[in-house]
């Protein structure tokens, strides 16, 4: 007994890391955290800190290419291109589930800790599109392939296990990739392991060594023999070539001088008698040595001129280099699609940036877990592409579109949209027809919505030619883009603008750009919301009396200025503050004293120090609009994820934040009668129920969640922001977000500033005196003032006049 360990004990042996330093009151700890569901420590007037926005950076791959053309345009870019446990939740106000009864348990309280096992030991065979394998058992095969291998190894196998065995999605591939992947699950161990590591690495050679130390493991090195057995078996399969065999060498002077070890590359700088310092040197003298003017071209032509001192050099650094290997294009595009299809829902830009293996490693320990459960009935790739011909074509666009947004040449950029213009006009009448029966929100996985992406982003680079030749292009490809009805419809407005500007400012066609934004603003087709974005053009055209038509003029005119939405319209304050003069980089600091200490803020927090300093405010925080979206989602949660029965497709992987629809117009459609009901329950009940409603969905959800949950944003800080706008008011700020998410979701004004005793609140946007707002800032503004609710502008800077300016008529 002596020996035992005690129940406390194991269990908190079996809690992850990030659960068992919790309650450490160790003074090195930057947080403490509680299992309590009491209040917190209260909270602070002012934060020094913000989160940082992370900037996805999408490295450019491959060599650059210099031929365009449509016939070998895609095949150039493809080369380039390389635990919480369900409950049963009672059916009231606000209760919340993901679309279903199931409901987890919250990551703070212990029970959904020590009452079930380690999420370290959850199933690793859990099938990728939301169902478990028949009978809950594990195929013979599989389990042989994925015994003793770690864990990313085990996400490919189980990747390619489930998606052979859907028969739907294993006939979007052909027949070559089908038989490559059924040999992934054959291949001598740990072959899978090395095809799995060289496809998220960087798509370059590896020498012998490399791939040993890849084979091996922490725990468990492997002898030279079986690697080499490994390796053998990988090349007969087709997933490695070697490059550097003893009959040919597939590389140039560049590739081989860069897997060549620094030491190895000045002993044969010794053995030809020249003399280097560094690698970088020794690089530069051999090439000189090798005295050809296309190294490509003499590797090639090696055997013309034998007794050479190109020769020579070929021969030693054969011998030097040994055998080299690298994925085959076949094994590399096979996964390629692979990959795609499995994820097909998930933000591309994980696997864009070869963050896949990491989110999901992240996704089994918990630290970052997605908002579909495990056991939801979720859909597939298959009910978006019907056969491997229309998974084809889609691949052909997605191509162009991955070489696109990593070219920053314009020039370049301009000949790709020419490209695409051409291929759309292409288009089949009957592919067209297939691809608008679509709902709106699987369009996105549609060649035509990749092209008409293309060539609005595409407009920028053709109006930076500055030639007439360029700006009547980009007329025409925004009239085709305005033409049509079934692709990017959030955007229309904004090709109405941008045409309008480019006829009046670059071709001098005045009268047509007035026609045009006439058009538009009179257009049943466009919201109010979307118009709102012509009428500061159409109001700027209208006033040109000596290139307009004077009967045109004041037609345009009228209706631009028709339910326009004005700053002068707004309250507002002036601060009379000048930043600080040795800030000159970034945003404009300005310097206040905080307990004693002078400190360099930005903008938006001495607003909020000011306005709490003077006693106006207890609390202010510079959130944005993610403080709406939290409540909305708190208050809204189960029937953002509910699956609607008439709505394919709004879940294709478990690996999605929000659902398909969430930004289309669907959303609100899809689920009308439960947004109705929950917007007037919200308004007929109570600022308890509401509150706790919005606490139960806070505790359910785990902490490191990927969702429209800010956990940034601390929840006693939440509730008072919710409490002092009570049941009403938040329910107009849902409304809006319900019936509009894609174009309400931003342009919230930057601070929330409360009083907790006099339960006042102001929505403030900060702005210098030289800065303007934006269209979707003004709307905000003006339906929290329509609503009842307090908001007003805050110019912060040394020029008294702003308000004097905003006057003049």
């Amino acid at each position: 007994m002596s020996h035992q360990t005690s129940i406390d004990k194991y269990f908190k042996s079996k809690l992850p890391k990030s659960f068992s330093s919790m309650n450490q009151n160790s003074p090195g700890s930057k947080k403490r955290f509680s299992l309590s569901l009491a209040k917190g420590p209260p909270v602070k007037t002012l934060k020094n800190e913000y989160t940082n926005s992370i900037v996805n950076i999408c490295p450019k791959v491959g060599p650059e290419r210099e031929n365009y053309k449509t016939e070998t345009l895609v095949d150039s870019i493809k080369s380039e291109i390389s635990p919480t446990t369900p409950r049963k939740s009672p059916k009231s106000f606000g209760s919340q589930g993901s679309g279903s009864k199931d409901k987890f348990y919250s990551p703070n309280k212990k029970r959904a800790v020590l009452k079930k096992r380690s999420p370290v030991k959850k199933n690793l065979a859990r099938d990728s599109f939301g169902c478990l394998e028949k009978d809950n058992s594990i195929d013979h095969v599989f389990k042989a392939a994925s015994d003793g291998m770690d864990d990313k190894t085990i996400f490919l196998l189980n990747i390619i296990y489930n998606f052979l065995n859907n028969e739907n999605l294993k006939n979007l591939l052909d027949e070559s990739s089908q038989t490559l992947l059924s040999r992934c699950l054959h291949v001598k161990k740990p072959g899978v392991r090395v095809i799995c590591r060289l496809y998220w690495r960087q798509a370059t050679i590896y020498r012998w060594d490399d791939l040993e130390n890849i084979s091996n493991d922490r725990s468990n090195k492997i002898q030279k023999q079986i690697v080499q057995e490994m390796i053998s078996d990988l090349v007969k399969n087709g997933f490695l070539e070697n490059v550097n065999s003893d009959d040919t060498c597939k590389l140039n002077f560049h590739e081989i001088t860069s897997k060549l070890k620094a030491d190895e590359l000045k002993q044969i700088c010794k053995e030809l008698n020249i003399k280097v310092q560094s690698k970088k040197s020794a690089i530069k003298l051999l090439e000189n040595y090798s005295n050809q003017s296309s190294i490509s071209k003499f590797f090639i032509q090696v055997k013309e001129n034998p007794m050479n001192n190109k020769t020579r050099l070929l021969e030693i650094f054969k011998i030097k280099l040994g055998s080299c290997y690298k994925l085959t294009e076949k094994a590399r595009s096979t996964l390629y699609e692979l990959y795609l299809l499995t994820y097909l829902g998930m933000d591309y830009s994980i696997i864009r940036e070869k963050r896949l293996e990491l989110t999901l490693l992240y996704e089994k320990i918990n630290r970052e877990t997605f908002p579909i459960i495990e056991n939801r009935d979720i859909d597939d790739a298959s009910v978006v592409f019907k056969n491997r011909k229309e998974f084809e074509k889609y691949l052909e666009a997605h191509y162009i579109y991955e070489k696109y947004i990593i070219e920053t040449d314009d020039k370049v950029k301009c000949i790709l949209v020419e490209t695409v213009y051409e291929m759309y006009k292409k288009i089949d009448k009957e592919d067209m027809i297939r691809y608008t029966s679509l709902p709106e929100w699987l369009r996105r996985y549609t060649p035509p919505y990749i092209f008409v992406k293309i060539l609005g982003d595409g407009i920028q680079s053709l109006k930076r030619n500055k030639s007439d030749v360029s700006s009547n292009f980009a007329v025409e490809i925004l009239s085709v883009l305005i033409a049509q009805d079934s692709f990017r419809q959030h955007k229309k407005a904004g090709w109405y603008t941008e045409k309008a500007l480019i006829l009046q400012k670059y071709l001098g066609r005045h009268d047509e750009a007035a026609q045009l934004l006439l058009e538009g603003l009179q257009s049943n087709k466009l919201s109010d919301d979307a118009k709102d974005a012509m009428r500061p053009q159409a109001v700027k055209i209208s006033k040109q009396k000596t290139n307009v038509g004077n009967k045109l003029r004041v037609i345009l005119n009228e209706i631009a200025n028709e339910n326009i939405k004005l700053e002068k319209d707004l309250s507002a304050e002036h601060l009379h503050k000048n930043p600080m003069d040795n800030w000159y980089k970034g945003k404009l600091k300005y310097e206040v004293c905080i307990d004693g200490i002078r400190q360099a803020i930005e903008v938006e927090d001495y607003c909020i120090w000011h306005y709490i300093n003077n006693g106006t405010y207890t609390h202010g925080d510079h959130w944005e609009g993610r403080i709406i979206t939290t409540i909305f989602f708190l208050l809204f949660w189960d029937i953002i994820y509910s699956k609607p029965a008439h709505a394919p497709g709004i879940f294709l992987s478990r690996y999605q934040r929000y659902p398909l629809d969430l930004y289309c117009d669907s959303f609100y459609t899809n689920r009308k009668s439960e947004i109705d009901e929950r917007l007037s329950s919200l308004a007929a009940g109570s600022a308890e129920d509401m509150l706790e409603a919005m606490r139960r969905v806070w505790d359910s959800r785990p902490e490191g969640e990927l969702s429209g949950l800010t956990r940034s944003i601390e929840w006693d800080r939440i509730e008072m922001v919710a409490g002092c706008l009570g049941p009403r008011r938040v329910g107009a700020l849902c409304e809006r977000l319900a019936t509009n998410y894609g174009h309400a979701h931003s342009g919230f004004p930057d601070l929330t500033l409360w009083n907790a005793h006099t339960k006042t609140i102001t929505f403030m946007e900060v702005k210098s005196d030289s800065d303007r707002p934006s269209v979707k800032q003004l709307q905000w503004m003006h339906y929290l003032q329509q609503r009842g609710l307090r908001t007003a502008f805050c110019y912060v800077g040394g020029d008294s006049g702003r308000r004097a300016r905003l006057d003049r008529p």
